[in-house]
Parts: C-alpha cells; structure tokens; sequence
C-alpha cells in the first residue's frame, strides 16, 4: 500500500527527489555524499516494487477495526500516517520523532520541504492521540497536546 504520490518511487517509475538531487550534482559534492548517492543507486535499483494497493487521504482500512490514512507532506510527497482512533494510536514514519523520550518534529535535514512537513504536523493536532509510534525513536506517550503545540510554534 502507498499514497499515489508516493507509488512510481517505490515501484521505480520515478527516480527519489533525494537520489535525483544527488544524481544532479554530478561529482561536485562531498565525498561522504558521493558514497550516499552510490548507496541510495544501489538500494532503489534492488528495491522497486509494486504496489497492490493505492491509498487516500481519509481513507478508512478495514484493519483493527478501522486505520485512518492521513496524507502527510513533507518528508517525501506521497508521505502517510497511519491513526487507530480505537485506542488513539498514530504511526508516524518519519513526520515525527522520538529524541531522548521527548516527541520532536519532522528533521529537516532529511524533510524534503520541511515547511509541509511541519504543516502536516498541524494535521494531527486535532486528533486524540494516546500513543505514538515513530520510525525514528520509537514510542512516545505522554502530553500529545503540548509536544504537538510545541512543534509547530
């Protein structure tokens, strides 16, 4: 499953906005960024696949009695967060993040428009939110309210 902005990257019709940025540049940056684009190549090209099923937002999925797909922009284009409202359960791949037990936001360093990215924060603002789980730190359960307010001020 995948955001329809998000499916010709994963299924190789388009070239990542990260890998294509480096691929521009030519041999004009960083050695250590050299060996980040011949690893991202490498890693896309062995990677692609198809996608069986393309999601909305406000899609309702007929799992753990209903998951909410909520487009968030910002780390990539097609990017998604997935909301259990039974329960208050957010996952949010890389929209936030979890840095010594605090809820942070979306890095910009690795946010392709950080500004999206923060405006999707403010997506999730009105939503009962219990826990959270990140790809980048893991779970976090606490004041949502706040850590959110916090983020996008």
């Amino acid at each position: 499953m995948a955001h329809v902005l998000e499916a010709p990257y994963l299924d190789g019709r388009k070239t990542p906005v990260k890998l294509e940025a480096l691929e521009a540049a030519g041999d004009n940056i960083p050695d250590g960024l050299k060996a980040m684009r011949d690893n991202m190549r490498a890693g896309f090209a062995s990677r692609r696949f198809a996608v069986d099923q393309l999601v909305g937002d406000g899609e309702v999925l007929p799992f753990c009695g209903g998951i909410i797909v909520l487009h968030t922009p910002g780390h990539t284009p097609g990017h998604i967060c997935l909301y259990r409202k039974d329960g208050g359960v957010l996952i949010t791949g890389d929209a936030l993040n979890v840095v010594g037990g605090m809820l942070t936001g979306p890095n910009a360093d690795y946010s392709l428009d950080i500004d999206e990215a923060v405006r999707s924060v403010r997506k999730l603002q009105g939503l009962d939110i219990q826990t959270v789980i990140c790809y980048h730190g893991g779970i976090f359960q606490g004041d949502m309210r706040t850590a959110l307010e916090q983020i996008v001020s």
